[in-house]
């Protein structure tokens, strides 16, 4: 799927959720979510990420 059809929204939701939780020291955790991109070269891989950290960066509300 092209990078520009990829819907990020529910990734950017669930990495923000676990940032915050890291960062206001919750006792208990339910989830450790992580981020595994893999596929062939040349599918949009590191221009994902780059695009994640780039909105991620950019949100820090």
């Amino acid at each position: 799927m092209p990078f520009m059809e990829c819907d990020t929204n529910k990734v950017i939701a669930r990495i923000t959720r676990n940032i915050e939780s890291h960062l206001t020291n919750f006792k208990s955790k339910t989830d450790y979510d992580i981020l595994v991109s893999g596929g062939t070269p040349g599918i949009g891989k590191t221009r994902y990420e780059d695009e994640l950290f780039k909105h991620l960066e950019n949100n820090q509300d």
